[in-house]
Parts: structure tokens; sequence; C-alpha cells
């Protein structure tokens, strides 16, 4: 069973050059994994005892606690299992390997070529995703600060990384036994929510003084996110309270994310009396483009706006800071 530590940094900068270091380790690699497929074929898994494994595994609390990751879609929630889940399930249904591995580091233009992937040994199924990482780690408010140093490029690496291993492990499992997994531990939670044999009101106190104190979040933004005020919070909404706070603790979704702002109408507006002062200058153009800057260059007011690097010119380019930011100004001018 294979994990982050097949996440393996390239040595050297210049590419089509390879070490004996790293002949060797492709050597092995091939090795291994033909070992491990006559393995497979010997020593095939038995689905009951891989099930019964997985029922056991998601009773434990200390699995349930980190199972779920929940965010803000728009409207809707977005929720599903966890990279620590994921691997869980994995080791539970046997004969199965995945990993993560940096093809090649581009320090110039700060981005990582990188491979996620899964191998069910039985079944021959592979799923891979090759994407590029980019070198740079989310501040508050969409601002972004690129990293340079060898540790911070292998977590910002990893941690994206780690989304699309999930997926592929996730899609090597079968339908039926991910759902079971989920039932499980969603009931294991309900036992954990209900251990504490505290009344709801109790509950609710203590979810709001929690939120507030160590994230800054209201009891409205709380009621708006489970949909519920807080005199109706049942068992299945301190659950989804529960997996909230692991995803913000754990750093899978900011409060800007969880919680985005209240659109509010015009008729709201005007029903407070808040009319915007008509005494104020109507700042110029130019005025204007500058506090976007300020707001969404992601640099310091002394830096100039990041440039096009990297791909021809005209052409849009995802992975490109210069493009990103001229596309946010495209966008908050179409706004205005």
């Amino acid at each position: 069973m294979s994990d982050n530590d097949m996440f393996l940094p390239s040595p050297v900068a210049k590419a089509g050059r390879t070490g004996q270091a790293t002949e060797v380790a492709k050597a092995k690699a091939i090795t291994e994994a033909q070992g491990a497929i006559y393995m497979a074929r010997q020593f095939p898994r038995d689905i009951e005892a891989a099930r019964q494994r997985m029922l056991i595994a998601c009773a434990q609390p200390e699995l349930a606690d980190k199972a779920f990751f929940s965010y803000q879609r728009g409207d809707d929630e977005v929720r599903g299992l966890t990279i620590h889940a994921a691997c869980e399930l994995a080791v539970s249904w046997g004969n199965i390997k995945y990993g993560l591995n940096e093809m090649r580091r581009d320090d110039e233009y700060g981005q990582s070529e990188t491979l996620a992937w899964a191998w069910d040994l039985e079944t021959n199924v592979q799923v891979e995703s090759t994407f590029i990482a980019l070198h740079v780690r989310e501040l508050k408010g969409g601002r972004t600060r690129r990293v340079t140093s060898p540790r911070d490029i292998y977590e910002v690496v990893t941690n994206q990384g780690n989304r699309r291993m999930r997926a592929a492990i996730l899609k090597v499992l079968p339908r039926w036994y991910k759902l079971q997994a989920e039932e499980a531990l969603q009931n294991t939670m309900r036992r954990m929510v209900e251990a504490n044999n505290k009344s709801p009101e109790q509950r609710a106190t203590e979810s709001l003084n929690g939120f507030s104190k160590r994230f800054g979040v209201t009891r409205s933004q709380l009621e708006h996110h489970v949909g519920k005020p807080v005199e109706q919070w049942n068992t299945d909404v301190f659950v989804k309270l529960k997996i909230l706070w692991g995803s913000l603790s754990r750093g899978d979704v900011s409060v800007e994310e969880a919680f985005p702002d209240a659109k509010v109408t015009a008729d709201e507006i005007l029903a407070t009396g808040a009319a915007a002062p008509t005494d104020q200058p109507v700042p110029a153009a130019d005025e204007e483009l500058s506090a976007d800057v300020d707001e969404y260059d992601g640099h310091d007011e002394d830096t100039a706006p990041p440039q096009h690097n990297g791909h021809p010119d005209g052409e849009y380019d995802a992975w490109c800071e210069g493009c990103t930011y001229s596309r946010e100004m495209d966008r908050k001018a179409a706004e205005e």
C-alpha cells in the first residue's frame, strides 16, 4: 500500500537528465508492481471480509471525526469523503495501490507537473490524473502568494494532489461499498453527538460559542448555512455542523467560502433607508480601476501587476497569473 511516500520531487532541474538514484528507483518500482500483481492474483480479496473490515473502521470515532468535508458552492452544499476516509476504505478493500508523484518541477514558472493515481491490482482498473500544481498559497480575500522554499512547495503540491488522489481512489472502489461506508460513518457521527447526553439547547449554545470564538461566525450565518433556526436544530444538524467544523479546522475550506456574503436586494436597501449619499464625489475611471487592482491583484501596492509568461501572446492560460489577473479585471468591469 502506497501513499504520499511516493511523492518524490525530481532532484534535477534539466529535462532529460536523470541520475543513478532515479534509474534504481524506476527498476525498483517495476519489480514491486510485478510482485504486487502476482500476490493479488494469488490471494484475491474476500469481499465480505473486506466489507466487515470497512464497517469496523467506520465505527471508529477517530475516522468518522475527519471523514467528510463540506463547503458552499453558490446556493448548494458540496460534501464528500476526505482523503483520510478514502485511504482507509482502500486499505479495507485491499489489493489497491495509490500514490502521488511529482513528475517535473519548474521553478522558473513556479509550477509542478504532478500525477495522482490509483490502481486495483485484481481488476487492473487504473485511474490517473495529470495536472499542473501552481506554487502558490491561497490567502484571504482571494489573494495568492507564491512560495519558493522546498518545504512550502511540497506542502502546496501535496495539498492540491491529495484532492486528485482521493478522487482516483474513490473511482476504483465499488459504488455500493462507498455508500455503505458513508452510511456507517454518518451513524458513528450521530452516536458521537448523542453520547454527551446534553439537551439540544446545550449543544446549540456550545456550537454557537465555538464557531464564534474560533472562526468569528455569527448565529445568523450558522442558521442560514443549515437552513433552520437554532430552536429547530436536531442531531442531523449537529452532525452537519461537526463536519463543517472539521472542514474549517483542517483548512479544506475558508470561512469566506463556507459563509459567502448574503446578497442584498435593492428593495432591502431602500427598506433600511440606507441610500447612498449624493454629496460624495464620483471617482474617476482610473481611480476605480486603481481600487480594483489593490483588492484583487494579490501583490503588494508597490509591485507591478503580474505579467503574462509561459505561453503565446493573446492566448489565455489558466495557470498564468497575468491571465488570471486580466480575467478578474474584465469580470469586475462587466459587473460595474
